[in-house]
Order: C-alpha cells, then structure tokens, then sequence
C-alpha cells in the first residue's frame, strides 16, 4: 500500500524528524518526502498505513497533513 499525504514540512531537517517518528511507529518498507513540490508531498510505503494516525503524529509536531487521492 502507498498512502501520500500533502503537507506543510518545509526543511530537510523537518522531514528526518517525522521520518523517524513514522519509522518507530509503523515500520514502513520506505518514507519519502518530495519537499520540492508545492505539496510537500509525503509518502509512506508499506503493508498497513492508518491515515488517521499519520495525520496525527504530524499534528501534534506542529505540522499540517491531508491525504491526497
């Protein structure tokens, strides 16, 4: 499963802090962020991903997160 998130991480430092986080809680085969794109696109692959609880974990580092379709 592939679940891409838009979202307002800005920095590459950002992206390594929320990486981790998702890595710790979910275990995903791999976490990627695109922070060129106008999005700030997240993507999360892996077997399981609950969209709630990514959007979450976001939340409360202060970032913004909308799943794309």
């Amino acid at each position: 499963m592939i679940a891409i998130f838009k979202t307002n991480v800005n920095t590459h430092i950002q992206a390594v802090t929320i990486t981790q986080l998702l890595t710790l809680r979910f275990s995903p085969e791999r976490v990627s962020f695109d922070l060129e794109d106008c999005d700030r696109v997240l993507r999360i692959v892996g077997p399981v991903i609950p969209h709630s609880e990514v959007a979450a974990i976001l939340c409360e580092q202060g970032f913004e997160c909308a799943i794309l379709d």
